[in-house]
């Protein structure tokens, strides 16, 4: 389907809201949805490290207000441009620490006839936990919602200090991992008002992609989220990527004391956040882990330990988990921090890498990179052992888990255009959102998806990820490759995974051998460990 991208703007009435939705072709999206706000203190500032409060129509308006004074009610009117995304330093549209805004993709018939019940993506975005918003193009979910007949519902949350870090060790009020309880909330508002949309409720699949998609691996295990979503998509997530209480309260001190100032609430004021917007990157760049900076915390009353110790932990106590998870990432994922040195600067690749190996792993560490070598170029095998050690290996160790407990599919994007492999990066980290969400030309598809061969090859793969898409949200298992009808569970695969190529096909995860290595190092030690406790 080619969708007609002359928008017209509509006012439309769903249940007791009017809503300004722009239309384009069959769907409507509507942008800026508060689902919470930010409590206040006595003297009026809103606590930007505490949780959200959910948002009703009885509750006080949030810091944004999106209110359209001429209507008798409420009505939600805001244009693309005008709702903020959490406090970063790299948007270039408003920003607040109150965010709590989503966007919903819906088609039209489903608004028209309340009688359709249609399956609804929650999709979260990505970004280290510290940039992103639900306003790049690539995820922009009108074609899914037409294309799919689904709703899409894409929110903002807030990332970075204000998402992650735990400051409860100076303030009461501070408790750690609201970005998690803003998409809990935002959650609760889809259960609450889905129907009127014509949607259901009790069919939501939570998909995430990269600190999104670590998000999502730990979502099962989120206590707050029981009940509000049926299944999880986990896209280019990293499982691991969870700290300790110690590491996080360490962490959030050196944030303050880089903003100088000695208690978080000297942050609450609004005109504070101008400044707070530079010192959140700063701080990463000054830290030196980069986009291991703002990483969520363990063992507190969102989260008790890293997914893949969580999954180990069901299974050593003979539970299920009962919501049907599908794993996937991308061929080459990292490999454009190795061919671009700013962006392995800004993540921190070198101070990941240092912090993840032991002391006494460097003899293993010398026989991994040998055995790499063995391999491929040197160069190649730079690329490869970074993708490996930060999503390959923990994204199959989490499927590897979870499908001990729960039904679980494990896919990988293998297809890269002409222009994505004379530029060596092949299929890179977020590539598969492009084929996922089939906006083919939106940001750097504009250059890496365009020509005849690349466009119909692109084709192909974007509608067998898509018809996998809707099969797991309405059926809960995957297409099969060589005339099988449903792809098996990752149990039943032998480390095999289902390849979305030209054409699609199933390959090993990886080499036997070298995933073998892996599992003798200080990593899966670590995590083997915290199953235990």
């Amino acid at each position: 389907m080619v969708l007609n991208r002359t928008k017209e703007i509509s006012s439309v009435k769903v249940g007791r809201h009017y809503y300004q939705a722009y239309q384009d072709n069959e769907v409507y999206s509507i942008y800026g949805i508060p689902y919470a706000h930010l409590k206040m203190n006595v003297a009026g500032q809103p606590l930007i490290f505490s949780p959200p409060v959910d948002y009703a129509s009885t509750s006080p308006r949030p810091l944004f207000d999106p209110v359209d004074k001429e209507l008798d009610q409420v009505s939600y009117s805001n244009s693309p441009e005008d709702f903020p995304a959490c406090l970063q330093a790299k948007s270039s549209y408003p920003r607040s620490a109150a965010c709590q805004y989503l966007n919903l993709h819906v088609p039209k018939s489903a608004v028209e006839n309340t009688e359709t019940s249609l399956p609804c993506l929650f999709f979260i975005h990505g970004g280290s936990f510290m940039n992103g918003s639900n306003r790049s193009e690539e995820i922009n979910g009108d074609y899914l919602a037409a294309n799919l007949n689904i709703i899409v519902a894409i929110p903002n949350y807030r990332i970075g200090p204000l998402g992650f870090c735990d400051f409860s060790q100076f303030d009461a009020e501070c408790t750690p991992n609201n970005g998690f309880r803003d998409l809990c909330s935002a959650l609760r508002w889809l259960q609450r008002e889905l129907a009127s949309f014509g949607g259901d409720p009790n069919n939501i699949t939570i998909m995430g992609e990269s600190s999104g998609g670590s998000i999502v691996s730990a979502f099962p295990f989120v206590k707050e989220a029981k009940g509000l979503f049926k299944r999880a998509i986990i896209l280019s997530g990293i499982p691991y990527a969870f700290i300790e209480p110690e590491e996080s309260y360490q962490r959030s001190r050196d944030f303050l004391s880089y903003c100088e100032v000695k208690q978080p609430s000297e942050l609450y004021p609004p005109e504070r956040w101008p400044d707070l917007n530079q010192l959140i990157k700063g701080f990463s760049a000054e830290d030196g882990i980069g986009s291991g900076t703002y990483t969520p915390s363990t063992q507190n009353d969102i989260l008790e330990a890293n997914p893949i110790a969580l999954m180990r932990r069901t299974h050593q106590r003979g539970e299920k988990l009962q919501i049907p998870l599908w794993c996937s990432m991308t061929k080459d994922e990292l490999a454009v921090l190795t061919k671009i040195p700013t962006m392995a600067e800004n993540w921190g690749i070198e101070g990941i890498m240092d912090e993840g190996i032991d002391e006494s792993d460097a003899a293993w560490y010398q026989a991994l990179r040998e055995a790499y070598l063995e391999r491929m170029s040197p160069a190649e095998a730079r690329s490869q052992v970074i993708t490996d050690a930060m999503i390959g290996i923990p994204m199959e160790w989490y499927a590897e888990e979870a499908s001990k407990v729960t039904p679980t599919y494990f896919t990988r994007l293998d297809w890269s255009s002409a222009a994505q492999k004379v530029s060596n990066f092949g299929a890179f980290h977020t590539s598969d959102l492009y084929l996922l969400f089939g906006n083919q030309y939106a940001k750097h598809g504009t250059y890496f998806f365009r020509g005849l061969v690349t466009s119909k090859q692109y084709q192909e793969v974007s509608q067998e990820m898509q018809a996998d898409l809707k099969l797991f949200m309405t059926e809960s298992h995957l297409r099969g490759t060589y005339g099988q009808e449903s792809l098996a569970d990752y149990s039943q695969q032998d480390h095999r995974i289902k390849a979305y190529d030209s054409p699609t096909r199933m390959r090993p995860v990886m080499d036997p051998d070298l995933r073998e290595l892996w599992k003798a190092g200080h990593f899966y030690k670590k995590i083997i460990n915290e199953a235990a406790d």
